[in-house]
């Protein structure tokens, strides 16, 4: 999660078999992956199809408007209804999170409960609070 303003994140990044969570770039005016990311997905998923269409330059950078082009991006909830999960073989999947208010706090539920699970992550400190000084 980023707030940039031009892709850094290229394929010569990933590993292949990897999943890319894109969740910084909200607004057209910023950007985390390039358009050479999303080409190169074997699968694209998004939590909402007409807020990415409108608000995602990563993605509109490579579809476009024609919406031909956009038929293989798949909701989230077509792709939970379907139950199959990732293809076999996939090299990428992506999935574009614009931040569906309540979606943001499942996902983050849920990754969480995974984590712990796996015993994954390491524990953090609470964040402490100083006073702001502005003399």
């Amino acid at each position: 999660m980023t707030r940039a303003k031009d892709p850094f994140l290229f394929p010569r990044h990933l590993a292949p078999g990897a999943h890319l969570n894109a969740v910084g770039a909200i607004i057209p005016e910023f950007a985390e992956i390039a358009p050479e990311v999303v080409a190169a997905a074997d699968r694209i998923v998004v939590d909402n199809l007409e807020q990415v269409q409108e608000n995602s330059r990563e993605l509109q950078s490579h579809l476009g408007t024609d919406p031909k082009r956009w038929q293989n991006v798949l909701p989230l909830a077509a792709v939970v209804a379907e139950g199959k999960g990732r293809p076999a073989g996939a090299k990428l999947t992506l999935f574009k999170f614009m931040g569906v208010g309540l979606g943001d706090v499942a996902a983050g539920v849920e990754i969480y409960r995974r984590a712990l699970a796996q015993g994954k992550g390491k524990k953090m400190p609470h964040a402490v609070r100083f006073p702001v000084d502005l003399s």
